[in-house]
């Protein structure tokens, strides 16, 4: 094939016009980019922590652009813990023919939940924008060689189910973590990065929590330890509710109605069993064409497929 072949066939590639802007979720008038300035961590009493919960939205950029939550907090001279709920809550269906989880005999509603990775450390080794663009916390060190060496100075460290140590929970998942011994006066930035946006309003509600002492004693203040989905409850704004005011603010509006009694059902601690809580909506509602908390039974794949 000689040269002149080989332009001809590449020029209608050259010539497509294709941006790509599907695969991306939809902008909405919540900003994807936010900053919520600077928080005073609260002391929260045993069975009190649902006055401290900070409740909040952000969106989706609409391009490759991360998007996320940032905000600033001056360090004790103690620990202090960062909790974070993204809305809602995610389980895998058990499909299994012989044993199984019982309770997760009905599959998930996958459309209503979203996810937050969280980071945190030193202001000043912050490489993002506050409210315009998200950044990371890593500088570049130069080796002796001359070569650029990024260096991570991320310091919240997860503990996560596959290892004692880093990594993030997923999808709808509360994630948490202590700083020691934060430095007195000194700046901290937290990353709420947003790794997915509900696909059903590509608006992500929240709850977070900024505490004296450690993440532990959190989850612990109420009677007994409280699971970790439901140490914030009510992070899935209703969001016929919000307020957006002229100004960019937003005022978060109440809870989706029946959230909270889903989150629940599903620690264990509601009135009904997460399987009970379903039932009972499927015989209320049509999955198909409404709203659920739980997914349609109708679609669920068997064992033998």
């Amino acid at each position: 094939m000689s040269r002149f072949s080989l332009v001809l066939l590449f020029a209608p590639l050259a010539a497509c016009d294709y941006s790509g802007d599907w695969l991306f979720a939809n902008p909405s008038e919540v900003p994807g980019v936010l900053d919520l300035g600077t928080i005073v961590p609260a002391d929260v009493a045993a069975g009190q922590a649902a006055d401290a919960v900070i409740y909040g939205e952000v969106g989706a950029t609409g391009s490759a652009e991360t998007g996320g939550v940032t905000f600033a907090f001056r360090g004790t001279g103690g620990p202090v813990c960062v909790w974070v709920d993204p809305e809602l809550v995610s389980w895998s269906q058990s499909i299994a023919i012989v044993g199984g989880s019982p309770g997760f005999r009905y599959p998930d509603n996958n459309f209503d939940d979203g996810d937050l990775d969280l980071f945190a450390g030193y202001s000043v080794y912050y490489t993002g924008s506050p409210g315009e663009s998200v950044g990371n916390f890593a500088i570049q060190y130069e080796d002796s060689l001359g070569n650029a060496v990024p260096v991570t100075l991320n310091e919240c460290v997860l503990a996560s189910y596959q290892t004692s140590t880093g990594g993030h929970f997923g999808r709808g998942a509360p994630e948490y973590c202590t700083l020691q011994a934060t430095q007195p006066g000194v700046s901290y930035t937290v990353l709420m990065e947003s790794f997915s946006t509900p696909l059903d309003d590509d608006r992500l509600g929240f709850g977070l929590l900024l505490a004296n002492g450690t993440c532990r004693a959190l989850k612990d203040s109420g009677a007994g330890a409280v699971p970790d989905e439901c140490v914030i409850l009510g992070e899935a704004n209703d969001i016929s509710t919000t307020v957006i005011g002229e100004d960019g603010s937003i005022t978060v509006g109440d809870p989706i109605a029946g959230s909270e009694d889903f989150e629940k059902s599903f620690c264990g601690i509601g009135d009904k069993p997460l399987p009970d809580f379903c039932v009972e909506e499927a015989s209320l509602k049509n999955c198909l064409v409404e709203t659920c908390f739980c997914g349609d039974p109708s679609v669920s794949p068997t064992a033998d497929q």
